[in-house]
């Protein structure tokens, strides 16, 4: 009886080093296919350096945020079926972190019988829900968003909205692959996951080349952060500003204004993030459950670095 080809599919969360491991694969591509990995590059699932376009073929909406290839599901996947099957090598290795934000248990379901022909893996990092909190605010306002902290909160905290909650997240993709087939690591601040990742996901023992380069969208610090979002609240105000295209034109002067207010503003401490007392009791309630959660399923308990958060 034939092996089946193993798929991996590294599902996020967000913020928690997805776009580093991502731009590692996509560049260091040839070293890992040389290990025996195939990560995907040639096809319509790819896009820049992960399979975003592999995700948003299976939304029923159009997602602005999430690159797309324009085409529908069953030639996106018939695109990688075939570079799949050219390659002729045993394990290959799908990245996306919009997969765990975006994917519900029918998207999910979908997926599963469209590989069913393959041996698949889910791998999910989770990272300690506070320093993850502090760090997609900081990403959004980066992206071009202005709202306050407790705005964000109001909407990542928002009984409807799973982002935070990892229990319910992570739970539907092992309803619907197995416990056995879900793999749950851990992202601390600073850390490195790429080096992790590898000697998890890959087989054989991986030389890797110097990995910190890869390290992308490091947050820029409460301070710098709340001056970048009164400039976008400003800039809000043009008529005109939230098209598309404005919006693709504004992407790197406001990484690179970011990176100058960072300069200024290098006090990255993250107990300078504060919570009103209501949004500390939401937190600490999702934590709750979802510590409890991973500690009985998956052996995990993530620490709750931060003291100082309540005003």
């Amino acid at each position: 009886m034939a092996t089946k080809t193993k798929v991996t599919f590294h599902i996020g969360l967000e913020k928690t080093g997805t776009d580093s491991f991502q731009r590692f694969c996509s560049e260091q591509r040839a070293l890992l296919r040389r290990h025996g990995v195939l990560y995907p590059t040639t096809s319509l699932a790819f896009g820049e350096y992960s399979h975003e376009p592999l995700v948003a073929c299976y939304l029923s909406y159009g997602d602005p945020s999430i690159r797309s290839s324009g085409r529908d599901r069953p030639e996106v996947l018939r695109s990688l079926m075939a570079e799949i099957t050219d390659a002729r090598i045993e394990h290959v290795l799908i990245s996306g972190e919009h997969f765990s934000s975006r994917f519900r248990e029918p998207e999910i379901d979908r997926l599963a019988a469209d590989f069913s022909a393959f041996d698949c893996r889910i791998a999910v990092v989770v990272r300690e829900h506070r320093a993850r909190l502090y760090s997609a605010y900081s990403q959004s306002v980066l992206a071009g968003r202005h709202m306050t902290l407790d705005a964000y909160c109001d909407e990542v905290f928002h009984p409807d909205n799973p982002y935070m909650r990892y229990a319910e997240t992570i739970g539907a993709w092992e309803r619907v692959f197995g416990h056995t087939n879900l793999h749950v690591f851990c992202h601390a601040r600073g850390q490195d996951i790429i080096p992790i990742l590898c000697d998890a996901l890959f087989p054989g023992e991986l030389v890797l080349p110097r990995s910190n380069v890869y390290w992308d969208n490091l947050s820029i610090g409460p301070g710098a952060t709340e001056w970048l979002r009164r400039v976008n609240h400003m800039i809000a105000r043009i008529p005109g500003t939230a098209s598309p295209t404005a919006r693709d034109a504004l992407y790197q002067p406001r990484r690179r204004l970011a990176r100058l207010l960072a300069r200024f503003n290098r006090n990255r401490d993250p107990r300078l993030w504060r919570l009103t007392e209501q949004n500390s009791r939401r937190l600490s309630k999702i934590v709750e459950i979802d510590n409890a959660w991973l500690a009985q399923r998956h052996g995990i308990q993530l620490r709750d670095a931060a003291v100082t958060t309540t005003e």
